[in-house]
């Protein structure tokens, strides 16, 4: 789907039972995407992934953007 991507972590935010990371996202699309951007166009996104944990092990991945 694309031809080239970059994910940089911006920020990490640990609690007790989570870690939050602040990741931004770009991306040149390799295929024309319906109703959207076409092949070639610069994709750009911020989201956040959380990771909740459970006797030491991860539970649960949310991803947001």
């Amino acid at each position: 789907m694309f031809s080239e991507r970059n994910q940089e972590i911006t920020n990490i935010r640990v609690q007790p039972n989570s870690i939050i990371v602040e990741i931004d996202y770009v991306g040149r699309l390799s295929i024309d995407l319906p109703n959207g951007p076409k092949a070639g166009e610069k994709v750009e996104l911020s989201g956040v992934s959380e990771f909740k944990f459970l006797d030491g092990r991860i539970i649960t991945i949310i991803d947001r953007s």
